[in-house]
């Protein structure tokens, strides 16, 4: 058989993958925390990496989504320390975003650096809590991933699909931070938050796979 097969067959199972593990989180999503709900919540980024490395795409790209990897895993786990973790590596994961789209932008648009200060001022003064010992460094990663998304928007026509993967990525964040910060365990809110920015945060990330391949 054709290496250039296998290949193709390896990259067909680990989107097959990536998609089962995404869906089957939906259902874990509030279930406690436990390693096969870790399991499976990183399995899609890992299967994206692996993609992204299978297709020669860019090595920043690769970094990015397996930083993103990094993330889900220390996200589903408990306590602070861990949320910091995971904080750090998608703050890494959106400033290797923001490396590989820069070179990409022939035209700086001012709309969208505009609207992008306005998002992360809202963000840092609503949603973010003034008062949390992760307050600056929540405040400090709005930042990062609206200067992600900023370039984003200024990516050319044909990168497009870039662009919407990374404002659904921060559309997934801005709900994740009210999640976390505003709605109470167990409440149909809550409930209603995971399952949504976990379809946006999945698919997002695909999108800027896909721009890219």
């Amino acid at each position: 058989m054709e290496p250039e097969i296998i290949e193709r067959g390896i990259v067909v199972a680990l989107w097959a993958l990536a998609m089962i593990s995404a869906f089957a989180y939906l259902w874990l999503t509030e279930t406690p925390k436990c390693t096969r709900r870790t399991a499976v919540k990183a399995t899609p980024l890992l299967a994206f990496a692996a993609i992204a490395a299978l297709a020669h795409a860019p090595v920043i790209l690769i970094i990015a989504l397996a930083l993103s990897a990094v993330g889900d895993i220390a996200l589903s786990r408990d306590g602070s320390r861990a949320f910091l973790t995971g904080l750090i590596a998608f703050a890494l994961a959106h400033l290797a975003y923001l490396a590989l789209f820069v070179p990409h932008v022939s035209r700086v648009e001012r709309a969208p650096i505009f609207g992008m200060v306005i998002v992360a001022a809202l963000a840092i003064a609503i949603v973010v809590p003034s008062r949390d010992p992760l307050t600056w460094p929540a405040r400090a990663y709005a930042v990062i991933i609206c200067a992600m998304t900023a370039a984003a928007l200024s990516l050319p026509f044909g990168l497009r699909g870039a662009t919407v993967g990374a404002v659904l990525f921060l559309m997934s964040d801005l709900i994740l931070a009210a999640r976390l910060f505003h709605l109470s365990e167990g409440t149909v809110l809550a409930r209603v938050a995971s399952y949504t920015l976990w379809v946006l945060y999945v698919s997002g990330q695909g999108l800027i796979l896909l721009a890219f391949l």
